[in-house]
């Protein structure tokens, strides 16, 4: 057996390159493993007992989408991050047709979204659908905080881009409601915020940015539809706090603050809690995230949840009349999705490599792609 393994390449420690890298050197123990870029040109024929896992490419001529096409595979399994909130969903919308037709859709996500995935246009895909939690190497992000900053001077800090789905309106508000907080940001973009630091674009993974992260207690993100963004687990193994809205996919954790989304009186009243709350609860919260870490957001997990997956029976299609009017009617919500999605996004992707697709999309994929 051969897994063809189609994901984001590279040598960056962060996701999603990190994915690929890490599961590919576990897979490799246990089979063959050919890895290929998302965004490679090509087919994959099968042999007998092969395996295709990984993620699509909204090009019909891409390498995982062509590939899907043949029969022979022992299994196809789509690998990618999920979340449905509407700031997804068209993208979500054009996969359809191939989600229908897969064996397996490795969700890659938190809870939060397979918890109310029955509420989505998205339900009809519960029977196949498998959650698979991120995962961090924590030599490449290791504990950084030995104090805390005093209470009431206390820092947050939210680290990653400006797309709509990372909820960057809610953090400004946040912000500029409570101008006696000292509330960073660290990525590429901007955001209207007279209160808001900005330390602009730098990897995470980087020592000297990590040096710069231990002035700060609380990592800070507003998320609309995040599916799990692996710089809350990154900033946990720094030793920061994470504070989080439910729809950044964590909830429910012993280890991680939930804020509500869009509601700034409540949020603001986390914050200034823990703000001068005091440092026995940060370090309860502190202890609570290295036995998560430690114990279940490992690479070795992920990969042994990829290879259940991988040697599990087929899902089966419910038989039911409630299944099919379901799907029927959520099948016509995506075509009205898809069809109304934007085709102006000014964070298209153009791919320039000549061994890969030449083109330019008129959709940002890129953002459904796990980066923090």
């Amino acid at each position: 057996m051969t897994i063809h393994l189609v994901y984001v390449k590279g040598f960056s420690r962060a996701t999603p390159t990190a994915i690929t890298n890490e599961l590919a050197v576990r897979l490799a123990g246990r089979c063959k493993v050919r890895t290929y870029n998302f965004d490679d040109a090509g087919i994959i024929r099968p042999q007998p007992g092969d395996v295709l896992i990984g993620h699509p490419h909204p090009d019909p001529a891409s390498i995982f989408v062509q590939s899907h096409r043949l029969e022979g595979w022992r299994k196809r399994i789509v690998m990618q991050p999920f979340a449905h909130g509407r700031e997804c969903l068209a993208g979500f919308a054009r996969l359809n047709d191939l989600i229908q037709n897969t064996d397996h859709f490795l969700a890659i996500c938190a809870s939060y979204w397979i918890d109310t995935l029955a509420a989505s246009p998205l339900a009809h895909w519960a029977y196949k659908t498998r959650q698979l939690d991120l995962a961090v190497n924590r030599q490449h992000f290791p504990p950084i905080k030995r104090t805390w900053n005093p209470p009431g001077r206390r820092r947050f800090i939210y680290v990653g881009h400006t797309a709509a789905y990372k909820g960057v309106d809610c953090l400004a508000a946040l912000a500029d409601h409570n101008p006696h907080l000292h509330v960073a940001w660290m990525g590429p973009g901007q955001i209207p915020s007279g209160h808001l630091k900005t330390l602009g674009y730098q990897r995470l993974a980087d020592r000297s940015t990590q040096r710069i992260l231990q002035d700060y207690d609380f990592l800070l993100t507003c998320g609309r539809a995040d599916a799990n963004p692996t710089t809350v687990l990154e900033a946990a193994s720094l030793g920061l706090i994470p504070i989080c809205t439910p729809q950044s996919g964590y909830y429910r954790q012993d280890w991680i603050v939930n804020i509500p989304l869009d509601d700034i009186e409540g949020a603001s009243k986390v914050l200034n809690h823990m703000n001068t709350v005091d440092e026995s609860e940060l370090a309860t919260f502190r202890a609570h995230a290295e036995v998560a870490l430690n114990s279940y957001y490992t690479w070795d997990r992920f990969a042994a949840d990829v290879l259940a997956c991988i040697e599990a029976p087929p899902a089966c299609r419910p038989d039911d009349k409630t299944w099919r009017q379901t799907a029927d009617a959520n099948a016509g919500v995506l075509a009205k999705i898809a069809a109304g999605s934007p085709t102006d996004d000014p964070r298209a992707l153009r791919w320039t490599n000549p061994h890969r697709l030449k083109r330019t999309w008129r959709y940002a994929w890129k953002s459904l792609l796990p980066r923090g």
